[in-house]
């Protein structure tokens, strides 16, 4: 078992659980395994395929996965294939010709396959020695993914009854295993393997949306090169977050279900291959990446609740190096979805609100992420301080502070309303504002009217939330979501309970680099980067089928000299040393050549993770109050022109910068706007070439901003 880990994946090792889950499906068990992203599930069961007579048929939900997957496979020296739609029907008969002589150990199908008249019949002719489903968790109407096909998995077990089945997912609760196991009809004496969901190299950070795409700008000014993926909750706005990053020099594409099924196809491919660095999508890109170096995965939305959140940050970091997960929210968010839910059933409604109330907990908490993170899967985790994530590390984004008074406005307020009305309008109360529905209910005329309007209608929504999560407050889904005080809620009001509350800090760090590799390591390590590309091209597979960054950064650090070094590396097996060995080594020695100073070292560290520096938006920011021009920031603050004016952007679209008058000359804006109405907001480009050259870039930005926070004030 271990000399075929070695020669065909390029390890000397088995990572936790795995060699438990491979001896338990060649012995013919059926195995669950609930592995979180990155932590090798795949291997559990390409390598019983190897091992096994026949042929393992993998049933996988994306059709690019199953293509990614292939290729690194055959690139192993592991016979493997696929049938999909993407095949004409000449390459479908030659691959199913070449499946009954034997010819492959791994076939990869879709499940919307198995219904196709002679499918099965087909399948039966062959040797199948074991079944497995990928993404299982889509199979259960209680999972975040549920998928109608995988209901026709259920006759797996019917038509190859002596073949084990192996269900594997990165996501599932007890509910979700308990339905997977029902489903698949998995026996009584299933092989349960639950690995932990602690991927202890990603640095889990909430940042608070204010300014959030002059944060954003600044993030990425430091990680140009790097692969990485923005969450946007729209179609729209994944297209307008991709226009505004290539003007600000990245490159970046949009990805949703509303795009032509072939340019989503070649989108991911270009991303696979790191001819993009940049995804903007929405929930439709993702299941199954197989991209080792995704670097960094932002939620620019928030998602709608903990396992979509777990499951699209678990996209980062795959190959094991420090990667970063960050999540704008704002405490109006869970309002934006609370429209979606409204054509749900009253359960299925109820049980979503739930849901996305645990991830906005996630969000505001001032303990440990990690720790919280795991508790929903029914992990504990041991330590008081993970280090990696934002509460965690020295400079926390929140401070708390003794909230008890805020708590008796709020809680009396919601009493003397009868405990009738939600949260929004007892923040209405509370500020002070004047709307219709306060006046038919005469409620301007209450004590609690007008006592908290020292604080912003955004700071009360998160106190409700901090109340609600203490158990001081309820609200019934049922019944518009009205607000109920708890008897822990009376205590409060009648005895004074002490109750302490976090308010988010306006300021945000950035992370540090990656990967601490010495320069000149560094230096070898783009090379190789560069080599990988180059045969990647040359193949028409993506870079990480070679190698993964992981193993890039281990031949740049330890600087092999020979074959037997080389195998030593950790992801070099015998088909890729044979096939990519020479390549690599030479580009090793002509290195030493010119670099007669460097030096092999044991092992790459990974760099310390302590935030540094400031947040350069609100340093632009300050700038611009300073009465700056843009020009003058950009010039004062060695940034380019671009980057500046997406820092000013954001702050018009966030209500910091409140006026256009010294951004944009007067007489500029009706023509421009005029332009928006004809040719919309998406892209600048259209805009800017009907305009001529009296208008910028900046220009546009600008005005595009400012109205669309004038939009969303009218929508409000």
């Amino acid at each position: 078992m271990l000399d075929a880990l070695k020669k065909y994946f390029g390890f000397d090792s088995f990572r936790p659980l795995q060699r438990e889950i491979v001896e338990a499906v060649i012995a013919k068990n059926d195995v669950f395994a609930l592995m979180p992203t990155g932590a090798g599930k795949s291997l559990c069961f390409q390598l019983p395929a190897v091992l096994l007579p026949g042929v393992t048929i993998v049933i996988s939900p994306l059709i690019a996965l199953m293509k990614d997957q292939v290729d690194g496979l055959n690139a192993a020296g592991i016979p493997a294939t696929f049938l999909n739609s993407s095949l004409d029907g000449r390459e479908v008969y030659d691959r199913m010709q070449a499946l009954e002589r034997g010819e492959y150990k791994l076939l990869y199908i879709a499940p919307e396959r198995f219904p196709v008249p002679g499918f099965l019949d087909f399948l039966e002719r062959l040797n199948i020695s074991l079944c497995v489903v990928d993404e299982a968790h889509c199979i259960s109407e209680w999972g975040h993914d549920f998928r109608e096909d995988y209901r026709n998995l259920r006759i797996l077990r019917e038509r190859f009854p002596n073949a084990p089945i192996m269900a594997v997912t990165a996501t599932a609760t007890e509910r979700v295993l308990a339905d997977i196991l029902d489903q698949l009809s998995l026996r009584a004496d299933t092989k349960i393997f639950r690995a932990s969901f602690d991927r202890k190299n990603l640095l889990y950070q909430v940042w608070p949306k204010r300014g959030a795409m002059a944060q954003l700008a600044g993030y990425l000014e430091k990680k140009k090169g790097e692969s990485g993926i923005v969450y946007c909750l729209s179609r729209d706005s994944t297209e307008r977050m991709a226009a505004t990053l290539k003007l600000e020099g990245h490159n970046a594409m949009p990805y949703h279900a509303g795009l032509e099924k072939n340019v989503r196809a070649r989108t991911q491919e270009l991303f696979d291959r790191d001819k993009v660095d940049i995804i903007c999508a929405t929930i439709a890109f993702g299941m199954g990446i197989d991209k080792p170096n995704v670097r960094f995965v932002i939620h620019y939305d928030i998602p709608k609740n903990i396992p979509a959140y777990y499951q699209e940050t678990g996209r980062a970091g795959r190959d094991g190096l420090p990667s970063d997960c960050i999540m704008f929210y704002a405490p109006g968010d869970r309002q934006k979805y609370m429209q979606f839910f409204d054509d749900k059933t009253p359960e299925e409604r109820t049980r979503s609100i739930q849901e996305l109330d645990k991830l906005i907990d996630l969000a505001e908490i001032n303990t440990c992420r990690r720790k919280s993170l795991l508790a929903y899967f029914g992990e504990a985790y041991p330590n008081a301080n993970c280090g990696t994530c934002d509460n965690c590390l020295s400079t926390q984004n929140v401070e708390t502070f003794d909230g008890t008074r805020l708590a008796q406005m709020f809680l009396s307020c919601v009493i003397r309303v009868d405990q009738k009305f939600g949260v929004v309008h007892i923040v209405d109360i509370l500020k002070g504002s004047r709307g219709q529905k306060i006046d038919d209910f005469r409620h301007h005329l209450l004590s609690t009217y007008g006592v908290g309007s020292d604080y912003t209608k955004a700071e009360w929504k998160h106190y409700a939330n901090e109340f609600r999560r203490q158990g001081l407050i309820v609200q019934d889904h049922d019944h518009f979501s009205v607000v109920k005080v708890t008897k822990k809620g009376w205590e409060v009001l009648k005895q004074g309970q002490s109750v302490m509350l976090t308010r988010p800090k306006a300021i945000e760090r950035e992370t540090s680099e990656a990967v601490d590799l010495p320069v000149t390591n560094r230096t070898l390590f783009e090379a190789l980067r560069q080599l990988r590309r180059t045969l990647a091209e040359q193949q028409n597979v993506p870079p990480y089928v070679i190698f993964n960054d992981y193993t890039l950064k281990e031949i740049a650090a330890r600087m092999p000299v020979d074959g037997q070094e080389f195998l030593a590396i950790s992801g070099v097996g015998e088909v890729k040393a044979k096939q990519y060995g020479m390549q690599f080594l030479s580009a090793v020695r002509n290195f030493r050549k010119e670099h007669p100073d460097a030096v092999g070292i044991a092992t790459v560290h990974h760099a310390s993770r302590e935030p540094k520096g400031g947040d350069s938006a609100f340093e632009t920011l300050a700038f611009f109050r300073k009465g700056h021009t843009p020009k003058k920031i950009a010039e004062l603050r060695k940034l380019a022109t671009s980057t500046v004016s997406a820092h000013l952007a954001s702050f018009l679209q966030s209500g910091e910068i409140a006026s256009l008058d010294r951004l944009v000359e007067s007489w500029k804006l009706t023509p421009i706007r005029e332009a928006f109405e004809k040719f919309g907001y998406a892209t600048l480009t259209d805009v800017k070439n009907h305009l001529g050259d009296a208008y910028s870039f900046e220009d546009l930005r600008y005005v595009r901003a400012f109205d669309e926070k004038k939009q969303t004030i009218a929508s409000n």
